[in-house]
């Protein structure tokens, strides 16, 4: 479902998504806009019917709100930048001992489609043309359909873009770029793993988590306000949105 929501975006809003990694609390995404009111449409639609669909009562058995917080945007700036939070979204369900492997991870996550060239595809329920199907079926029977979601689900198809600084190189030596970082990922994992002692949970013991359990503490950091590892670049970057700030104030 979610990979579903990705695949409708990317066919109403035209925006190139380069990355993506949903893990049981919280997703990421790396994606090229042309302004930020496109950036605001894509992540309205993204999150909110994300929430809708696997918040439906047939779904799951959510209670609450299913965020808890506003998504966040932040930007990055170099292409230096850009690879590296690459790295950092192909390593999400790694870097944190879940599998051993990016490619590993059950969930939505695009390492396997962009080490293996196979784009994942999502299922996207037409909720209205369901709403009419079962309409026009009561209409003519005079009780309840019985007429399933499979009838007015589309399957979409999430294409995946090269990223800006690795635009011209080949297809094949895309792959290439991406099966590196993936294993510098697991390497430096397994590296941990062996420093700490800490085993793999693994897929299996993964998919027995009650999806409402929550830990007893929770490790949490201050989002950057912008990707840059170059000290001036960041200043300068800060600097004018702070002038932008107060104009808009």
């Amino acid at each position: 479902l979610i990979l579903g929501v990705l695949g409708r975006a990317l066919k109403c809003y035209d925006f190139e998504l380069y990355g993506y990694a949903f893990l049981s609390n919280h997703g990421s995404m790396l994606i090229g806009v042309q302004s930020a009111p496109h950036l605001s449409q894509i992540m309205q639609h993204i999150h909110s019917n994300i929430a809708r669909e696997l918040g439906r009562p047939e779904q799951s058995d959510w209670n609450a709100r299913f965020w808890q917080r506003r998504g966040r945007a932040i930007l990055v700036l170099t292409d230096e930048d850009l690879q590296a939070r690459m790295k950092y979204l192909l390593a999400n369900s790694t870097k944190e001992g879940l599998v051993s492997q990016p490619t590993r991870w059950p969930g939505a996550h695009c390492a396997q489609a962009l080490c293996f060239d196979k784009p994942d595809v999502g299922a996207w329920v037409d909720r209205t043309r369901l709403g009419v199907l079962r309409r026009a079926a009561r209409s003519k029977t005079g009780r309840k359909s019985r007429i399933s979601e499979g009838c007015a689900t589309d399957w979409l198809p999430v294409k995946l873009t090269q990223l800006p600084c690795w635009a011209e190189l080949p297809q094949h030596q895309y792959r290439q770029e991406i099966r590196q970082l993936c294993a510098q990922i697991e390497g430096e994992a397994t590296a941990e793993r062996a420093e700490t002692g800490r085993e793999v949970v693994a897929v299996k013991h993964l998919r027995r988590v009650n999806p409402h359990h929550r830990p007893e503490h929770l490790e949490t950091s201050p989002a950057p306000p912008v990707h840059c590892r170059d000290a001036d670049l960041r200043h300068g970057f800060l600097v004018a949105y702070r002038w932008f700030v107060d104009a808009y104030r």
